[in-house]
């Protein structure tokens, strides 16, 4: 098997003219598509990872459209409008059936991708991710919070939130991250973020996740404060799971030590490939 584990950048035209950054490691086995989190990128959360798994699968890692290198087009940000970027990828780079690893926001486009599309997947392996994130009146505050400044955002010239995203967020995240990772930070569309925010703590699978008949692995990060291990645990009940591992880690699992999870996701991207009878 040929082996390629620094990524190769390429471009996809989206249906709606927007265009999707994608990060291609490795030159063959089983393609894995992996999606990051919210206000990240492919590059920051998943790069040290997809250069260990591109030793045995041809690993794609997308920016989810309104982060790094990825734009809209006429469409406003949605999960659906995500799951439609991403067929457009599989459809790009001739991928087939694959596996889909959704970390966190990630998650929520995974299952999203799972009910409009489950026949191009062979598994979902969920990780630090729930069928609904937060709740009660917390939740409302915060939504009211979002949309007040998704108002304000929209309202604001893309120049100047270019200037938010390089001088105040890079200054206070990034000081741990490559210069490629922090480059790839450069390109966020805030108000396609906030957009993807407000998805988030909006998004509820519960009424129509059993109908997703894949085989999933879930992968809960049993210290995460983000989202909580409960929350979490709920996928088991709702998806055809094959697989559940716990992980003794925090919400950013990829960020210091990974070896843990880089063993937890080939076990359960092995597991959803070739689920038990």
């Amino acid at each position: 098997m040929t082996h390629r584990t620094a990524p190769e950048m390429s471009f996809v035209s989206l249906p709606d003219g927007g265009t999707a950054a994608v990060r291609c490691y490795g030159l063959d086995g089983p393609p894995v598509v992996l999606l990051h989190g919210l206000a990240a990128t492919g590059a920051v959360n998943w790069d040290s990872v997809a250069r260990k798994l591109a030793e045995t699968y041809r690993v794609i890692v997308p920016d989810l459209r309104g982060h790094g290198g990825s734009r809209g087009g006429r469409r406003k940000f949605s999960f659906a409008a995500c799951a439609e970027d991403l067929d457009a990828v599989r459809e790009a780079f001739k991928l087939g059936a694959f596996t889909m690893v959704g970390y966190s926001m990630g998650g929520a486009v995974a299952q999203t991708y799972a009910r409009m599309f489950q026949t191009n997947l062979h598994g979902l392996v969920m990780l630090a991710t729930a069928p609904v994130f937060l709740g009660g009146r917390a939740t409302a505050r915060t939504r009211r919070r979002l949309a007040v400044l998704k108002l304000l955002a929209a309202c604001v010239p893309y120049r100047i939130r270019q200037h938010v995203s390089s001088r105040i967020y890079l200054c206070r995240e990034a000081r741990d991250w490559s210069a490629g990772q922090k480059e790839s930070l450069r390109g966020h569309d805030w108000l396609d973020v906030l957009r993807a925010a407000c998805q988030t703590l909006w998004f509820d699978s519960r009424s129509w996740l059993g109908d997703v008949s894949v085989p999933s692995a879930v992968i809960i990060t049993g210290r995460d404060e983000a989202v909580l291990p409960v929350k979490q645990m709920d996928l088991t009940r709702h998806l055809r799971t094959v697989s559940t591992i716990r992980l003794d880690a925090s919400h950013d699992p990829m960020r210091h030590n990974h070896d843990p999870l880089l063993a937890a996701l080939r076990s359960s991207i092995g597991a959803v490939r070739c689920p038990a009878p």
